[in-house]
């Protein structure tokens, strides 16, 4: 028996344990597939079966329906607009913009575009299997940097402690993604071998609501803590007051050092040169599988005004070599759609007035798209849609509702952050974190 075939009946692989996910994966819809729009127009006082029905029946000659979702508020009336998801790309899209403005039994729809986000599937991890287990971690190494450096850059290549046959890539670049998909199957060094992703980002083919109904995990939480303990007590410390605002907080890309230097040594000299420019909360470059670093990195601060300074450094020398210095802003509408839960308003209220309170209070935000409220725990879930909102919500925290004091608290995930995003999240295996390791 040979050491492949030994090791493969040893223990049963993660890809052999989730085959249906691999065969899902192999047939898993593209990015460049998938298409939204958000919809309008309908009478909100309408059922929610008949107003989808109707939608779907509608648009159906654009595309593949994959999803059509219309809230239902807790008034019971439809939220003013919905989406609907279709598998066909930018090609359905166009067919159901052109049917803006047309009639649907009574009511005419009103369609607007709603991308996703151009950098969505940038950022992707691979799980492969299936390559030669007799090499050596450093040749395995090698062998799969060669491979998917066609996907993009390579960030890492880790492997599961528990088994040398189970190695995750870390990838960056425009269509990583499909390009990752697109190796499941290949051949490297003479073996098949067998790739599943880990997805960058959200692209789906239903609403986020379709997939995790109910109220989300934060509020749910509260219901589980001791009588008049609340998740935002307990949590003090993540509260608004303590985080930055979004405003302040820049970053910039970085190149020009030589890649064979140590990378403690290019860190120290770019946090020096750029420390005059505002407070430096991260500085990030990759060390790839050879061992060299990565081309570029990446350079986050605080302050209002840091990334113009940095920038104004560009070409300077930096003792052999000449610092580049790019901008790298996050997306615009990166801080557009909150969630937050509130505590503190009059639960005495009706549902009903609850509502109305919230709505106007947090108007000056952007539109308030839905509100959930739980009465049992004093805690209401809003959901908000504007430019800069994410800020704006957060500026209300211990704000006056009347005579009474609110407590608001971000429960959705941010997109602007203070560190780059690989110093929150370095493991690809979700459940088994301490079994990973990027040591030889």
């Amino acid at each position: 028996m040979s050491p492949t075939e030994g090791s493969a009946t040893k223990e049963m692989s993660l890809l052999t344990l989730n085959e249906r996910d691999t065969t899902k994966r192999t047939t898993r819809p593209r990015k460049r597939d998938i298409g939204r729009v958000r919809v309008m127009g309908y009478n909100i006082d309408l059922p929610q079966d008949d107003v989808e029905s109707a939608l779907r029946n509608h648009f159906s000659s654009c595309g593949k329906i994959t999803d059509v979702c219309v809230i239902v508020l807790d008034d019971n009336m439809l939220d003013s607009f919905g989406f609907i998801y279709f598998l066909g790309g930018q090609g359905t899209v166009d067919r159901a913009m052109q049917l803006s403005g047309t009639d649907v039994g009574g009511w005419n729809v009103t369609v607007k575009p709603y991308p996703f986000l151009e950098d969505a599937d940038w950022d992707p991890v691979a799980i492969v299997q299936g390559y030669d287990t007799c090499l050596g971690k450093t040749d395995i190494k090698r062998m799969l940097f060669d491979h998917f450096s066609s996907c993009g850059q390579i960030k890492d290549i880790m492997f599961q402690r528990s088994s040398i046959g189970v190695a995750s890539v870390y990838l960056y670049g425009e269509g990583a993604e499909d390009k990752v998909l697109d190796l499941d199957g290949s051949y490297m060094g003479g073996c098949k071998i067998l790739v599943k992703l880990i997805p960058s980002s959200g692209i789906y083919t239903v609403h986020p609501r379709s997939r995790h109904l109910g109220w989300p995990s934060p509020i749910l939480a509260m219901s589980s803590r001791p009588p008049g303990m609340s998740l935002l007590t307990l949590n003090e410390n993540d509260a608004k007051k303590n985080r930055p605002k979004n405003s302040y907080i820049g970053r910039i890309l970085v190149k020009g050092y030589n890649t064979q230097l140590s990378h403690d040594d290019v860190e120290s000299s770019l946090r020096k040169l750029f420390s005059s420019c505002g407070e430096i909360t991260d500085v990030y470059i990759s060390v790839l599988a050879d061992n060299t670093l990565d081309s570029f990195g990446f350079v986050y601060f605080l302050g209002e005004g840091a990334v113009d300074k940095a920038l104004q450094l560009s070409g300077s020398d930096m003792g052999g070599w000449t610092v580049i210095a790019e901008p790298h802003p996050f997306p615009e509408d990166a801080d557009c759609d909150p969630v937050v839960a509130v505590q503190g308003y009059d639960t005495s209220l009706s549902k009903s007035d609850i509502k109305k309170v919230l709505t106007t209070h947090f108007s000056s935000c952007g539109e308030v798209t839905e509100i959930r409220i739980h009465k049992k725990i004093g805690a209401a879930a809003v959901c908000v849609y504007g430019e800069c909102a994410e800020e704006k919500v957060q500026d209300l925290d211990g704000s006056y509702i009347g005579e009474h004091k609110i407590t608001v608290r971000l429960i959705s995930a941010r997109e602007i952050y203070s560190v780059h995003p690989r110093r929150r999240y370095r493991c690809p295996f979700p459940d088994n974190k301490a079994n990973m390791t990027s040591e030889e």
